[in-house]
């Protein structure tokens, strides 16, 4: 048991093509991309406008309960979500990025403070805390550099 985070990637993609076809009317061909995801993953689709996403898993925190507060003050209004998903934009994880970076370089734990909870982990401003900022940065440098994605999902559990 315990605090278990989760953030995925969205992207977008067409489900199906439509083609010119012999008489001047189109043909609704399915996008073999969109075959090939949906062989091997639960993805969701909008059929009346042919757009599916696939939600990637990208990054996983356990007991970084410093992050999960940033979520839940920035992403979720103040209420923790458990469970529940919540839509992230790309300039919300470069804020967090921005902030965890700020903390790490002025050794400022007021920035990304502790947060207590039922096996949340401790909130001692140690050695995992500090390395749990750390892998952020450097998880979150690449994710935004990589600009793969539409949008983003946090998710707990705990």
């Amino acid at each position: 048991m315990g605090l278990d985070m989760y953030l995925r990637g969205v992207k977008y993609f067409n489900t199906c093509t439509y083609e010119h076809a012999i008489g001047g009317d189109f043909v609704k061909k399915v996008n073999p991309l969109y075959q090939s995801i949906a062989e091997h993953y639960d993805i969701e689709t909008d059929d009346e406008f042919g757009i599916g996403e696939v939600h990637v898993p990208v990054m996983y925190w356990r007991k970084a309960n410093q992050i999960h507060k940033w979520f839940v003050d920035n992403t979720q209004g103040g209420e923790d979500k458990n469970c529940e998903s919540t839509p992230v934009s790309t300039k919300q994880l470069q804020q967090l990025l921005d902030d965890v970076t700020f903390a790490i370089e002025h050794k400022d734990p007021s920035v990304m403070p502790p947060e207590s909870g039922f096996f949340f982990g401790s909130t001692e401003i140690d050695e995992w805390y500090w390395e749990d900022l750390n892998n952020t940065r450097s998880a979150l440098e690449k994710l935004l550099k990589a600009d793969k994605f539409e949008s983003f999902i946090y998710q707990s559990s705990w």
